[in-house]
């Protein structure tokens, strides 16, 4: 009997003990799940995070200011302090009373009026009504108006007389013309590519202007004239590249451009690729079957010798690496970086010490040069120099600071908004320092981005290019158009002139009718 009770008892206690492991292994199953549930939670908060984002830059992008500019208005006379190591304060203006206001107005007085020298005059005498016999002429009094008259084609026709002497028939040649088979005189092919290119007006309208001063030409002409035009002008633009290709100190940027390819239903998305040597005040775009790659690049930078200044795409850091050290110094943008942490503003504002001491760099740069327009410096290229050392490298060395804490900071997730603003601005920051090596280094990028606005405005109007080789004769005339408006050349007169003169002027000569040494043929 007692051996019969202890088996009952040993069967029992294996019961238990299977039971206890079953609870652990279920413990740990429950555990397990415990754990992946939180962490699928931590990745559904994650992507809610993203999600969020996105939404909240894409609403300030399409409702928000645009401008990437500072609502603060600093005066470039008081230089903050760089040396310590706090974060500059915003700067903050004085609120002007009323009073004070309209006293500032009234001691400003009233603008003196624009007057325009050169321009064509009309004087038309009024005396006054009524008998005037007996009164004396004091003075005059001028009360200007401003008269538009639109624009008109005249025919100009080449009347040659022939003679005859025996068997032989005398006639005078036609003096050289721009295009074969073609009734469009230089002027008129300059205004068809400025008037497209420059004021941004669709062939399309253009032929309706031209119908309403009564000349009916359709669209497939007018564009077979640009075509044309822009071909017989291409030793100039290659002419053009080469020149600025020798800048010591390029600008590089791409912007997008659509390309409708004959045979698909849709248009493209291409790059056409801006270069600047502003030093020269000289620019060309490039279009190279619509393509980002960089296969396009390495072809121009192949033989290039000098600086090149960049934003961060990925292309350009190829240029980084060591088999280029010895001859291509790669600068990157300051804008960029600022532009990023601008973003990522609505979503954190962990970002604001960042953008204020982007914005106390970008208040030194303003001592100066303006850095919203071509510069005009008041300061040598060693004093800015020296003038960066002194006041921009303790600001760079609190950037990279704040920038590591951020980067440690395991709040901020890497795939957030602000957290890739983080990474961009540590991976471009070794760039940013190259600026201090010469004194005639832009910090940002921004002259770049301007050069390349007309094509944005041009596509926002014509919408698209028509096959590769439109798209490459679009970044041609743009060339020479905006290096006409970095020299302050009348892009009208200029055209009109090389498309007149290119055919029988030295091709190796061909820099002479460059931009920045165009000289206007005296007729």
């Amino acid at each position: 009997m007692t051996q019969f009770f202890l088996s009952q008892l040993q069967a029992k206690d294996e019961q238990i003990a299977a039971l206890a492991r079953q609870i652990e292994e279920l413990t740990l199953v429950l555990k397990d799940r415990d754990r992946a549930s939180r962490e699928r939670d931590k990745e559904t908060q994650r992507i809610i995070r993203e999600l969020t984002d996105k939404i909240t830059i894409l609403t300030q992008k399409l409702y928000g200011v645009k401008s990437e500019r500072s609502n603060k208005k600093p005066s470039v006379k008081t230089v903050p302090d760089p040396a310590q190591e706090s974060v500059p304060e915003a700067d903050t203006e004085p609120e002007m009373s009323a009073g004070t206001a309209q006293e500032e107005k009234e001691k400003r007085g009233k603008p003196a009026r624009r007057t325009y020298e050169g321009m064509e005059e009309e004087v038309h005498e009024i005396d006054p009504e009524g008998d005037i016999s007996g009164a004396r002429y004091i003075s005059y009094e001028d009360t200007i108006r401003y008269r538009f008259i639109d624009a008109k084609v005249i025919r100009v026709i080449f009347r040659r007389r022939k003679y005859v002497r025996g068997d032989t028939i005398l006639m005078a040649e036609l003096p050289s013309m721009p295009l074969e088979r073609c009734c469009a005189d230089a002027s008129f092919l300059a205004a068809i590519l400025t008037n497209k290119f420059q004021y941004h007006l669709p062939i399309e309208r253009q032929s309706t202007m031209f119908r309403n001063i009564g000349m009916d030409l359709s669209k497939s002409t007018l564009n077979d004239w640009v075509r044309k035009a822009i071909e017989l002008l291409f030793p100039l633009i290659e002419e053009l590249q080469k020149q600025v290709m020798k800048g010591e100190y390029l600008n590089i940027d791409e912007t997008p451009v659509r390309v409708l390819i004959k045979g698909r239903p849709t248009t493209m998305k291409g790059y056409i690729w801006a270069f600047l040597s502003e030093k020269d005040k000289l620019m060309f775009f490039k279009y190279k079957d619509g393509s980002r790659g960089q296969a396009v690049i390495g072809e121009f930078m192949e033989d290039y010798i000098g600086t090149i200044q960049t934003d961060g795409y990925i292309v350009y850091k190829v240029y980084e690496k060591a088999r280029y050290r010895n001859r291509i110094i790669r600068l990157s943008c300051l804008s960029h970086i600022r532009r990023k942490f601008i973003e990522s503003e609505p979503t954190d504002d962990r970002v604001t010490p960042g953008l204020k001491l982007i914005n106390a760099m970008y208040r030194i740069e303003g001592v100066y040069y303006n850095k919203d327009k071509v510069p005009t410096c008041t300061m040598t290229p060693q004093e800015i120099k020296a003038y960066r050392k002194e006041h921009l490298v303790p600001l760079l060395k609190a950037l990279y600071r704040w920038l590591q804490k951020c980067s440690r900071d395991k709040t901020i997730l890497p795939r957030s908004c602000f957290g890739k603003a983080v990474a961009y601005a540590l991976e471009e920051y070794p760039g940013i320092i190259r600026v201090l090596r010469d004194g005639s280094y832009r910090v940002d990028n921004n002259a770049a981005e301007r050069i390349v606005r007309d094509i944005v405005l041009g596509r926002k109007n014509y919408l698209f290019c028509g096959e590769h080789a439109g798209a490459e004769r679009a970044a041609g005339i743009y060339s020479l158009i905006g290096s006409c408006k970095l020299c302050g050349v009348n892009p009208a007169e200029y055209l009109e002139d090389a498309i007149r003169r290119i055919q029988d002027h030295n091709h190796l000569r061909l820099d002479e009718l460059l931009p920045h040494k165009w000289q206007p043929l005296n007729n």
